[in-house]
């Protein structure tokens, strides 16, 4: 089944060796230039690309394993910072030059998962999921803490994500290496509502997004390729769960003519698009192991996939190439 196929606009190589090119984020700097920092070479490196030239930026070689996740906030006083979660715990750069900032508070503890952004206080805040058991929070201008960590979780946590409640601010969810996934207050640090089992192992991804009819959604995922949905605020399972019968490594969502779409990306090189409410897949035609919603270019939403052989897929959906 497919139904609008996304043909790619520009591919650029990122790495000649046969290396996954994962995580991905992307932001706009100063000059508004739509800008994706990717990691490649088995997570040893990370370097910025711009989106319209298709042109390579800073890079930073960081070591064996160093690159597990990674998110971009826009900080106070117009830096955007970016945040790397690792083996030995996670570190802060300035997303536009590459220049290494101080770190977080945590080390030797790998940080499996991290996001960052405001709560409706204005306070800016990174969130990240700890191999320790704990969720930590943290302000990302002066990579000082932000209250103590977040307990409860009985095993590892794997993945962590920010989710806006419009009417009862915002909400961290954590996902663990049991499938149990944990809410919390964002701001009082105190759990909501109970614990989800979603899967009997890791959750490995977990992303949120507002649907106008019906909330906030949260996606997550599983080690065996499986995607779920669930009411941000009941914790009630949405729908089935889908099984792609691949590891997913990376899942975004975007909005397409109003309506919202789930990205996901995996082991098996493929990206899939899935209707947000139905559930119902959309498209398995464009390669990816890794993919991200990059705002727009020239206009033009555009979604960035970084496949398992070095190469970053820029395309816009429907097809539809920029003006150059």
């Amino acid at each position: 089944m497919s139904e609008g196929e996304w043909d790619p606009f520009r591919i650029i190589t990122v790495v000649e060796d046969d290396y996954a090119v994962w995580p991905l984020v992307a932001f706009r700097d100063e000059r508004n230039r739509t800008v994706v920092i990717s990691s490649f070479g088995g997570g040893d490196e990370i370097a910025a690309w711009d989106v319209r030239t298709g042109q390579r930026g800073w890079s930073y070689d960081g070591g064996e394993y160093f690159c597990y996740a990674t998110s971009v906030i826009s900080s106070r006083g117009g830096r955007s910072i970016l945040i790397v979660g690792h083996e030995d715990g996670a570190e802060r750069f300035d997303a536009r030059t590459g220049e290494q900032l101080s770190s977080f508070p945590l080390r030797e503890t790998a940080v499996w998962g991290v996001d960052s952004g405001i709560l409706s206080s204005g306070q800016e805040i990174v969130v990240a999921a700890g191999y320790d058991g704990s969720v930590h929070r943290w302000d990302p201008a002066t990579a000082e803490s932000v209250g103590s960590p977040l307990e409860g979780h009985a095993i590892s946590v794997k993945s962590v994500a920010l989710a806006p409640i419009s009417a009862q601010g915002t909400m961290i969810v954590s996902g663990d290496d049991a499938g149990v996934i944990r809410r919390w207050d964002a701001v009082s640090g105190e759990p909501i509502g109970d614990p989800i089992q979603s899967f009997d192992g890791p959750v490995r991804q977990i992303a949120s997004v507002n649907i106008a009819s019906s909330g906030t959604m949260l996606i997550t995922t599983g080690s065996e390729g499986e995607i779920s949905r669930w009411d941000a605020l009941t914790g009630e399972k949405i729908g089935d769960t889908h099984r792609v019968g691949a590891g997913i490594a990376q899942i975004s969502t975007v909005y397409v003519d109003g309506i919202c779409q789930i990205l996901s990306a995996g082991s098996d090189n493929c990206m899939r698009r899935w209707e947000a409410m139905s559930g119902r897949l959309l498209d398995a035609s464009t390669p990816g192991y890794s993919v991200t919603a990059v705002d727009d270019v020239d206009g033009l939403l555009t979604v960035a996939s970084g496949t398992i052989d070095g190469k970053l897929i820029l395309c816009h959906p429907g097809g539809e190439v920029p003006a150059r």
